[in-house]
C-alpha cells in the first residue's frame, strides 16, 4: 500500500484551505494533539519558507486536526500582516527619499519654473528734461513702461558719457526697483540696457531715476500700466 501524496502546489494548498476552512477549524478536535507537527513547521509553512520541502508540508494533518489548522491560520495572518507592514514601510521610505530629493532639487534650483521671457521696452530720455523736487511733469513728457519683467533700453540724454549707470523706479522718494548696467555709444547715442522686474509694482505714477556712478540722480516722470 502506497503512502498518500502530500506534494500539493501552493495554489492547490490555498484552494484546499479556503474550501475547508470552516470544517477544518472546528470539526476535528484533537485534545491530545496526537501526530501534530512542530509549531516551527506550521509557522514555516505559513510564512512560505523556502527551507521547508514540499514533501514536509503537513497538509493532510491540517485537514483532520482543528488545533493545528487554527495555529496555521494564526501564523498565516501574522505573515500577511508582516507583508503589509513591510510594504507600507517600503512605501514610506520611498516617499521620504522622494521628498528629500525634491527639497534638495528645489534648494539647488533643479525644479525652478522656466523664467518668463523678458518684455522689450525703450525709454528715450534725449528730448526730456529731468524734474526737480515736486515740479509737475510737462504734459506729453511722461515716460511709459508696462508692468512685467522688462529688458529696458534707455537712450540717455545728449552728451551722456559711456560708463556704469544706476537706474531706479521710485515712488514718493522711495526706491521700489533698481538695476545697474554699462552704457555704450551706439551710432552717436549713449545707450544703457538693464533688466527690471516691474510686475510686482502696482499701476500708477512713479519716477524713473538714472545716474552715472559717482554722479547725482536725474529723475523723470513715469507711469506704469
Amino acid at each position: 500500500m502506497t503512502e498518500p501524496d502530500d506534494k500539493l502546489t501552493r495554489s492547490e494548498e490555498r484552494r484546499l484551505l479556503e474550501l475547508g476552512r470552516r470544517v477544518f477549524s472546528e470539526h476535528f478536535p484533537n485534545p491530545t494533539r496526537a501526530g501534530c507537527p512542530q509549531q516551527d513547521t506550521l509557522r514555516a509553512m505559513a510564512f512560505r519558507s523556502k527551507r521547508l520541502a514540499t514533501a514536509d508540508l503537513p497538509l493532510q494533518h491540517l485537514s483532520i486536526c482543528s488545533p493545528c489548522f487554527q495555529d496555521y491560520s494564526r501564523y498565516r495572518r501574522q505573515a500577511r500582516n508582516q507583508m503589509i507592514f513591510r510594504g507600507a514601510l517600503a512605501a514610506a521610505i520611498a516617499l521620504v527619499v522622494i521628498g528629500a530629493a525634491v527639497l534638495t532639487g528645489v534648494g539647488r534650483g533643479w525644479f525652478q519654473r522656466p523664467a518668463e521671457p523678458l518684455i522689450a521696452a525703450v525709454l528715450d530720455l534725449r528730448p526730456l528734461s529731468p524734474t526737480r523736487g515736486e515740479e509737475p511733469a510737462i504734459a506729453g513728457a511722461v515716460l511709459m513702461l508696462p508692468r512685467g519683467r522688462l529688458r529696458v533700453t534707455v537712450q540717455l540724454p545728449v552728451g551722456s558719457e559711456e560708463g556704469t549707470y544706476d537706474v531706479a523706479v521710485s515712488q514718493a522718494g522711495r526706491p521700489m526697483q533698481s538695476a545697474r548696467g554699462v552704457a555704450r555709444n551706439q551710432d552717436g547715442v549713449t545707450v544703457l540696457t538693464v533688466q527690471m522686474n516691474l510686475r510686482i509694482l502696482g499701476p500708477g505714477r512713479y519716477a524713473f531715476g538714472v545716474r552715472r556712478v559717482g554722479s547725482g540722480w536725474q529723475e523723470y516722470p513715469l507711469r506704469l500700466d
